[in-house]
């Protein structure tokens, strides 16, 4: 018998506002906060935190374009030669329900659901960062310039109930 190939289950473009560089993927009933933790360090994109994702742009006070896609399963490569930087990281979403919303809390559209609560693995990838660190200080509630693809699936379990090598070589 064959092993069937991931599927993405649906796809759903938001523009969130960004504030202080930062905007969230979020479970909005969880009883954490991802930012609990603090944001991610200036060189990474993303940080798993209780409940969520904290995510860093490189431009600040603007809406960049985000396209937020749940896969059933580990999705295929996402033309890496398009994007800038890649990162990975495992999250929890108790309720299995999603927002990407600002750190101010405006949501950037409807919720998601990605399926049932439980650990989910994002795959963030980003584009346009220069242009978009190049207008701060200039240019205030702008749209685009910096793109952003989301990838969530639900994580395979590890060992150690940890998030896995990528995100803990990330975070040491």
């Amino acid at each position: 018998m064959t092993e069937l190939e991931p599927r993405r289950v649906y796809g759903h473009r938001h523009t969130p506002m960004v504030g202080h560089q930062l905007f969230l993927l979020a479970d909005p009933q969880a009883p954490g906060d991802p930012l609990q933790h603090g944001p991610p360090r200036e060189t990474r994109l993303i940080k798993a935190g209780p409940g969520g994702v904290v995510l860093r742009s490189a431009g600040d006070d603007f809406y960049p374009e985000v396209q937020v896609e749940v896969w059933d399963g580990p999705p295929p490569p996402d033309g890496e030669d398009v994007w800038e930087v890649r990162e990975e990281t495992d999250f929890e979403c108790p309720t299995g329900r999603l927002r990407l919303r600002s750190v101010e809390g405006l949501a950037a559209g409807p919720d998601l659901s990605p399926g049932d609560g439980g650990r989910y693995r994002l795959r963030a990838h980003v584009r346009g960062r220069a242009t978009a660190r190049a207008r701060l200080g200039h240019d205030l509630y702008y749209y685009g310039v910096e793109e952003w693809l989301l990838q969530v699936w639900p994580a395979a379990p590890t060992a150690t109930g940890g998030s896995g090598p990528a995100e803990a070589a990330a975070e040491a």
